[in-house]
């Protein structure tokens, strides 16, 4: 959901049906569209990526350490 806050100035000839819940609801979801754009970003960026696309890689090279083990074939 996406929220636009009212300018003061039509807040004020509105008065009567903005309540100050109305308000701080509104100012909450304005700031946690902020957070998640943010965080989609960040995660969108290309150093993200790249980092995950190491640890996937360190993990896949540990489990396949790890299989070779347990069948006795240990690595050099």
């Amino acid at each position: 959901m996406t929220a636009i806050p009212a300018p003061r100035a039509v807040a004020r000839e509105l008065a009567a049906s903005i309540t100050p819940l109305d308000r701080a609801l509104l100012l909450t979801a304005t700031a946690l569209d902020a957070l998640v754009s943010a965080r989609l970003l960040r995660r969108a960026s290309v150093e993200h990526r790249r980092a995950v696309a190491v640890q996937t890689a360190r993990s896949d090279a540990r489990r396949i350490a790890e299989a070779l083990g347990a069948a006795g074939m240990l690595p050099r």
